[in-house]
């Protein structure tokens, strides 16, 4: 059943920030090799991801910012959402978040996908950030790990 729920609420987010349906990968998603990597975008995908979740550890749930996120990811993940997901997904599947390791890096319609690996209390889902040409946060998922770009 939890996985249904997080599934619906995948679906949810990636409909309203016009990802790939069902937090598929597009097909014409192509692994960047580690040396092309833009380090400012991974940079920025992993402050905005180890941010939102250490805020979430500490029962913080905010609006994110204009100057950080597109418009559609801040109207698909307001604070009441945030806590929702959190508290009855996230919390329980894979427990408080410690830290992310970054893995690879794909680009696809001139977004960057960053794939990095969570360290939770419980478990080690994937974090996924999608970095938009500008710079912006696009997307962002708590999903369960695959080795496989999905």
């Amino acid at each position: 059943m939890k996985y249904l729920i997080l599934a619906a609420m995948l679906f949810a987010l990636i409909t309203i920030t016009g990802c790939p349906s069902e937090g598929s990968a597009p097909k014409s998603a192509v692994k960047i090799p580690e040396s092309q990597v833009n380090r400012t975008h991974m940079e920025t995908a992993a402050s905005f991801a180890t941010r939102i979740c250490n805020k979430w550890n500490d029962g913080v749930f905010e609006p994110i910012s204009p100057v950080a996120a597109t418009s559609q990811l801040i109207s698909a993940l307001p604070p009441e959402r945030q806590k929702s997901m959190f508290e009855e997904q996230i919390l329980p599947e894979y427990g408080e978040f410690k830290r992310l390791f970054y893995k690879e890096t794909y680009i696809a319609n001139g977004n960057h996908i960053f794939r990095f690996r969570g360290d939770f209390e419980k478990g080690g889902p994937e974090v996924r950030v999608t970095i938009t040409p500008m710079g912006l946060v696009g997307g962002f998922w708590i999903r369960p790990w695959n080795e496989e770009l999905e």
